[in-house]
């Protein structure tokens, strides 16, 4: 539904994309990592037609993207843009409006999704009594009032509690489902290996990797290991650790680079008695930190 071909956007000091290519099918929920500064935000507002690209092209279901599909796109962006002294039913209503709903229909759906989020209370109050969180509740349901094909969501976990995440995932979900195409760009790495079909993580402009969550830890240059010891009350010294989690009884070591799993075992073998060993792929934020800083976490 969606493909960026070749995009590239050039400031007078920095190239912001470096011929950036992506698909978004229709059903699938990819998700856009990088680090500040990778050209994330750049790319959606090309793609919404915000602002133009040095080269390269967006395609909407084929054609270049125009100023008319930008109707069946929702949009969430970054920086919100709700007017604070509008009633927050009336400004989702208002912006259904403008992507071509009617005012009964535009009602009947915010309607919807107000419920939906039990946003009963607030509907009535204006933006700027509202908490972070509410407004960002009626910011999401302003972008996804219109029932839009495409969906693009930029940092929409921002100001939520865990409660409210789990509302937002099981709502992309949904609509993937119901064979939307989504695009979510996030820090939370956490949310997007269990919420995406597919990511790419996005370092200086273009692509480092892409693949499935799992394929991605796969990827990861940093070898994982998981260890329980009959006696886990006194920490030992792990010379060929990089880092060490301790969680309960059981020790989550990244090993060295070069360092093999079956030299670890048998040095920590060799002074304690070890009940469980198995070696594990690295999380997405560690398969993150090696790509775009070699692995160095400052």
């Amino acid at each position: 539904m969606l493909t960026i071909a070749n995009l590239t956007k050039d400031y007078p000091t920095v190239r912001a994309l470096d011929r950036l290519s992506l698909e978004v099918p229709a059903g699938e929920v990819f998700g856009l990592l990088g680090p500040n500064g990778a050209g994330k935000t750049t790319a959606l507002r090309i793609v919404m037609r915000i602002i133009a690209p040095t080269s390269g092209e967006v395609r909407f279901n084929g054609p270049p993207i125009s100023r008319g599909d930008l109707d069946r796109v929702g949009y969430l962006p970054e920086e919100r843009g709700l007017y604070r002294n509008s009633v927050s039913r009336d400004a989702a209503i208002y912006f259904a409006e403008l992507k071509g709903l009617s005012s009964a229909q535009a009602a009947k759906n915010v309607d919807r999704d107000f419920e939906r989020f039990g946003m009963g209370e607030i509907a009535e109050k204006k933006i700027g009594e509202l908490s972070k969180g509410n407004q960002q509740k009626v910011q999401i349901v302003a972008a996804l009032a219109h029932d839009p094909d495409l969906v693009i969501l930029d940092e929409p976990f921002s100001g939520f509690d865990p409660v409210n995440q789990e509302t937002i995932l099981e709502l992309t979900r949904e609509l993937a489902a119901k064979g939307r195409a989504i695009l979510v760009s996030t820090h939370q790495m956490e949310l997007a290996e269990e919420l995406c079909d597919r990511i790419a993580l996005l370092n200086r402009g273009d692509v480092a990797l892409r693949g499935t969550p799992s394929e991605l830890r796969r990827q990861g240059k940093a070898t994982r290991v998981r260890l329980r010891l009959a006696d886990p009350a006194e920490r030992p010294d792990f010379p060929d650790a990089a880092e060490v989690e301790t969680l309960d009884d059981e020790f989550r070591i990244t090993l060295k680079p070069g360092v093999e799993p079956s030299a670890f075992i048998r040095a920590v073998s060799a002074t304690r008695d070890v009940i469980e060993f198995a070696e594990s792929a690295p999380t997405l934020r560690r398969v993150f930190l090696d790509a775009v800083k070699g692995g160095d976490d400052e």
